[in-house]
């Protein structure tokens, strides 16, 4: 019983420990977080319901595992790819262009949102 509780305390610590390295090392997660942080903000201002609140969470965290993703198969690239190559710069223009549609989806739906509770 023990084990499997230590595992899965151990497999905890690593998800977080990924998370402080997205932190640390991409400007990208910080930057998210910030903007994040300005929707709460406007989310506050306007008055959302929990409705409202549920689906604007959903999207950062949409947003936030595109770009935790897309980090980890930057570095992954980088270490597998050392040199340049044309299909090393495409997986990561592909996973960049993931965390795109998640932002741009999500800002739409945000500015729909708030526009909804905005204007009565």
């Amino acid at each position: 019983m023990m084990t499997w509780l230590s595992t899965r305390i151990q497999r905890l610590g690593a998800a977080w420990n990924g998370l402080a390295i997205a932190w640390g090392r991409d400007v990208h997660v910080v930057i998210h977080v910030a903007v994040i942080g300005w929707w709460i903000a406007l989310g506050s201002w306007v008055g959302l319901d929990g409705m409202g609140w549920a689906i604007l969470v959903m999207g950062f965290g949409m947003v936030l595992l595109a770009e935790l993703f897309n980090s980890a198969i930057e570095r992954a690239v980088d270490a597998w790819s050392p040199t340049w190559s044309m299909a090393a710069k495409d997986v990561k223009d592909m996973a960049a262009g993931a965390v795109l549609v998640a932002v741009v989806a999500v800002s739409i739906g945000a500015c729909i949102l708030m526009w909804h509770y905005y204007v009565p």
